[in-house]
């Protein structure tokens, strides 16, 4: 992922669309991959302890967005031991869902 298609997300992109490339899953399996995807194991809890509310809420958050024009933003990059652009998604009930992820230069 270019950091250039990053910035692309934060006008009229849907949250679907978001999680599809960030888990790269079809949009049928989002929520499969998110509650029963080992490699993805934990990440739900961590969005649910940063938010500080329970795992349910931060599923029901998602799959109630999914839908929705993204509240999406480029945080921060950082180029030392990994290129890597930190987002922050916003879902409903102000949900708060960072995303960093591995960027290209070229």
């Amino acid at each position: 992922m270019s950091l250039e298609n990053l910035k692309r997300f934060e006008h009229n992109t849907t949250v679907e669309y978001i999680f599809t490339q960030y888990i790269v899953c079809r949009p049928e399996k989002i929520m499969y991959c998110l509650i029963e995807d080992s490699d993805l194991y934990g990440l739900v809890d961590y969005w649910a302890e940063i938010n500080k509310v329970d795992k349910l809420t931060i599923i029901d958050a998602i799959e109630m967005s999914l839908h929705d024009i993204a509240d999406f933003n480029v945080i921060s990059t950082s180029f030392r031991s990994h290129k890597v652009c930190h987002t922050l998604l916003k879902l409903q009930n102000n949900i708060m869902i960072p995303l960093d992820w591995q960027i290209d230069l070229y």
